[in-house]
């Protein structure tokens, strides 16, 4: 297991990211927990129209927000190139896109209410299908008799479920650890601990992971015994997922990002959308 500290882009704060196949975007020291590519989230907003993105692409990916609070404008091109504007919420909610071949969207606070947002995204080893969009208004959260609370972000876990189903074998969890608290479970894949808030550090397999640290378990298959013995609350996001071999290609490209199985592919894909834009792009066999 290794502990890293994340780093700071702007209001974002980076657990996972990358630089892309041609050495664009920021350097991170975790730039994939294999599946998952990217890991962040922000301090709470109290402004509207954050983050300014615009709308931008991606492929080959699935993401997913979860708004632990306030209400988020949602802007997609759906199926028939038409612009679809949408506001979800209040929080929390879950919000997620699998790419598949091609997928165009925007999200950003939609008020000036307290607004606080965690992205998370991870390789989905396809990009032949149509994207489809999945929200979820009322998360799933299981409750320990430790008061330790877990609410279900993607895929299943003690026989209940997410309502955001991966095309590989994903978990993705959001888990409030109250001092004295634990949290335990068998996991399959690679997988990862992130310490995102709370003033103290908890114990992962007996290792120290400060806050704002995330553990990559560096192993394929595991077990994860989690305490947390601060007088504070930590909130932990838990993942693991089955890994894409060979890993596949990012490539940055118009305020977005893609991944493919080849730098040909993904270049591939800047040309499709250079050609079709934002109303085009994912929409059938570029042949």
């Amino acid at each position: 297991m290794r502990v890293v500290p994340t780093t700071q882009n702007g209001i974002l704060t980076r657990a996972i990211a990358s630089t892309d196949c041609r050495g664009a975007g920021t350097y991170h020291p975790i730039s994939a927990i294999n599946p998952f590519v990217v890991l962040e989230n922000a301090p709470v907003i109290t402004s509207p129209n954050v983050p300014p993105f615009g709308l931008h692409p991606h492929s080959g990916i699935m993401v997913v927000t979860i708004c632990l609070s306030g209400q988020v404008e949602y802007v997609h091109i759906d199926g028939n190139g038409n612009k679809v504007v949408e506001v979800q919420g209040p929080g929390p909610f879950l919000s997620a896109v699998n790419a598949g071949r091609g997928a165009v969207h925007d999200e950003h606070t939609y008020t000036a209410d307290p607004c606080k947002l965690i992205q998370c995204a991870w390789m989905s080893g396809e990009d032949n299908t149509s994207a489809e969009l999945t929200y979820v208004p009322k998360p799933t959260v299981l409750c320990q008799d430790d008061q330790t609370k877990i609410m279900l972000c993607v895929g299943s876990f003690r026989g209940s479920d997410s309502g955001i189903r991966p095309p590989n074998p994903t978990t993705l969890l959001h888990i409030t650890l109250p001092s004295g608290g634990k949290f335990q479970t068998e996991y399959e894949g690679n997988a990862f601990v992130y310490n995102m808030e709370g003033a103290g550090a908890v114990l992962v397999n007996q290792e120290k992971v400060p806050p704002s640290h995330i553990a990559d378990m560096e192993e394929n298959k595991g077990y994860l015994d989690i305490s947390n013995d601060s007088p504070d609350t930590a909130t932990l996001l838990v993942g693991y997922g089955a890994p894409i071999t060979p890993e596949w290609t990012k490539l940055l490209m118009f305020n977005g990002f893609i991944y493919a199985a080849s730098v040909e592919d993904a270049e591939k894909k800047e040309e499709e959308f250079r050609e079709r834009g934002i109303h085009g792009f994912g929409r059938g066999s570029t042949g």
